[in-house]
């Protein structure tokens, strides 16, 4: 095992405070949608369960696919929506997908 740096450490905190500031942004955007669209995705997990979800993912993941493709590959990025915001909206299906596994199993 590699021995740590003090900048190593540096380099380690300044990621973590990064990945906390994009879940508090993360939830953010979550109660922003949330307001603006309603339950409509709980409600169709509570009406159609688990598949919601993983249809949800699979779109996310096969634009997240074509942003990495464009980025890396041709160079370009895509103003509508970037790779960030899709893996925001990943973490965020992930995020809603989990609480709905708990409420599931706490009413079991």
């Amino acid at each position: 095992m590699r021995i740590k740096t003090e900048l190593d450490r540096e380099k380690q905190d300044k990621f973590v405070e990064g990945v906390q500031h994009l879940a508090e942004l993360n939830m953010e955007i979550f109660k922003e949608k949330n307001a603006k669209y309603g339950n409509s995705f709980y409600d169709n997990l509570k009406d159609y369960g688990f598949l919601t979800l993983l249809i949800r993912l699979v779109e996310k993941t096969n634009r997240l696919e074509e942003l990495i493709y464009r980025y890396e590959e041709l160079k370009e990025t895509d103003d509508d929506e970037s790779i960030l915001d899709t893996l925001m909206d990943i973490s965020n299906y992930c995020l809603m997908g989990a609480e709905f596994y708990n409420q599931m199993v706490k009413h079991e």
